[in-house]
């Protein structure tokens, strides 16, 4: 199953998370070009924390920050099915780059990791 928005809201992470948690034959979801700032991103990670089924995260053009990354990067080293996450297109900065760096060293089953463009700014 593959689930697409392109509306930020706090409703609509509620949402997000509802359907992330409860519907396990969920692997790819799609929030690029959706505003998700650093809170939106730590909820998403919240989620991903204990999430057993999705496989692809693409999170490219949004407002993701160093603290965001950070908390993706948490994530990151408790999930064991996350194969891609896209983060083209976000402002994690070096500081938030380093932090999901290292979270690679946790998890060994991403495969992806996209960082390209407008990291920086």
């Amino acid at each position: 199953m593959l689930v697409f928005l392109n509306y930020k809201s706090d409703f609509t992470f509620i949402r997000i998370n509802n359907i992330i948690r409860r519907c396990p034959q969920l692997h790819h979801v799609i929030l690029s070009v959706c505003n998700i700032d650093n809170k939106g991103a730590s909820i998403l990670a919240e989620v991903l924390k204990m999430n057993t089924s999705l496989q692809k995260l693409n999170l490219k053009d949004n407002d993701v920050g160093e603290k965001g990354a950070s908390a993706l990067a948490e994530a990151l080293k408790m999930n064991e099915n996350i194969e891609t996450l896209d983060l083209e297109d976000n402002s994690i900065g070096a500081k938030g780059a380093s932090t999901l760096a290292e979270a690679l060293k946790m998890n060994t089953i991403l495969q992806n990791l996209v960082l390209r463009r407008r990291m920086y700014e």
